[in-house]
């Protein structure tokens, strides 16, 4: 072979066992975002949803121990014994979902680290944990839905180094199949959002329904005090301080309530919008994904876009007024 033709190949496997840094850098930082992201006030999200029978309980023996005929002594409701209800069983699969994302971020991390110069990661490890994660969250949402489970999805090995391999092949290798391991999670992480949004939407008036009459026959029974609520709405709308209030007044009630109902409102239009923009975060993430293992240049946008959304429905759920809580001095 010549001397330059011996050149000319030696340059074009350089070329091709060139490693994809700078890309899969951007890539796994993007997961990252996405997964910690998605985690934003699920916590609460779960409580919201799984206390629905516990509320409804306790709206059931207030509205019986105050009506004109009450019984004396006055009943409990009875809890659903044994039997898990629907709401309750979609609260453990927001609760698995969050513990999902959590792996989701360390394996994003271990494929950040995979990425850099030399590094030596035991990717096998984490993709192994996330993919047990998402495993048992789709033995979850089978549970929900009562249909069949989907099939479980397979460990994935990713060997260091093949025989007669370079390092930078190995490890472009490397990056390449953990790249579609985590693709695959993705798109069943995807799936599964997808059920769970539906199942959100199915429930989320009945929840804000659930919500209201509770508060407001709590405010009628006495057992609530509307004057915080009243007291807080004048502060952060730089109204003035209240003059004394008395609990029992009607027109401190009707406020009371008008605040709580603006602000349960907000709540669940941002948990619902909220799930749509966790579902666009991961499209936009299969298809970086995608062009990572076409060797194209990767752009962000659409994953930023979408981030940036998930942030502003999460601060809307931590505060459903809109509002930052000032801290005390």
């Amino acid at each position: 072979m010549s001397r330059v033709l011996m050149c000319v190949l030696l340059l074009f496997l350089s070329g091709c066992a060139s490693v994809p840094r700078e890309e899969a850098l951007k890539l796994g930082a993007a997961g990252q975002k996405a997964a910690e992201a998605g985690q934003a006030a699920l916590a609460d999200l779960a409580g919201e949803v799984g206390g629905f029978p516990e509320r409804s309980a306790v709206l059931l023996t207030v509205a019986t121990c105050t009506a004109p005929a009450a019984p004396s002594p006055c009943g409990i409701s009875q809890a659903p014994g044994d039997v898990l209800t629907a709401d309750e069983k979609l609260a453990g699969v927001i609760s698995l979902r969050a513990r999902a994302l959590s792996q989701l971020h360390s394996a994003y991390g271990a494929f950040l680290e995979e990425a850099e110069y030399d590094a030596a990661v035991d990717i096998d490890q984490s993709l192994g944990e996330l993919t047990d994660s998402v495993n048992n969250l789709a033995g979850a949402m089978a549970l929900l839905s009562g249909g069949t489970s989907l099939l479980a999805l397979p460990a994935t090995k990713i060997a260091r180094k093949a025989a007669g391999e370079s390092a930078r092949a190995a490890q472009k290798r490397r990056l390449l199949e953990a790249s579609r391991a985590l693709r695959e999670i993705d798109q069943r992480l995807l799936e599964l959002l997808r059920e769970e949004a539906e199942a959100y939407q199915g429930i989320s008036e009945i929840l804000h329904t659930n919500r209201l009459q509770l508060a407001n026959a709590l405010l009628q029974a006495g057992l609530l005090d509307p004057r915080p609520l009243v007291d807080d709405f004048l502060s952060r709308n730089r109204l003035g301080a209240a003059m004394e209030l008395e609990a029992s007044d009607p027109v401190v009630l009707a406020l009371a309530r008008t605040v709580h109902a603006h602000q349960a409102g907000r709540l669940a239009a941002a948990s619902r919008a909220a799930y749509q923009s966790h579902i666009s975060a991961f499209e936009a993430l299969i298809a970086l994904h995608e062009d990572f293992e076409a060797g194209k240049p990767l752009s962000l946008d659409d994953v930023a876009r979408a981030l940036g959304e998930i942030r502003l429905w999460a601060e809307l759920l931590e505060e459903p007024d809109g509002q930052a809580a000032e801290e005390a001095p």
